[in-house]
């Protein structure tokens, strides 16, 4: 803004332009539906980790191979 006016950028520029109106329908609504939930990639990578050792523990339960070293061994955490 400031003495030399305001300038739309986004004229001509179609994926601009339609971002433009999205954001102007989106900020027009007073309900806005939650389409995701945003996790933390810790979160993630926590979840990820708890399920790979769940997975690998029921994997070595199962197996028939192994059979002294699971006695040393018999969970894989």
């Amino acid at each position: 803004m400031g003495s030399r006016g305001w300038t739309k950028a986004h004229v001509g520029t179609t994926g601009n332009e339609l971002a433009d109106k999205l954001a102007k329908e989106a900020s027009s609504k007073t309900v806005i539906p939650i389409s995701y939930n945003r996790e933390t990639k810790s979160v993630i990578k926590r979840d990820l980790e708890d399920n790979s050792r769940e997975t690998w523990q029921k994997e070595w339960e199962t197996t028939t191979k192994g059979t002294t070293t699971k006695e040393y061994f018999p969970t894989v955490v």
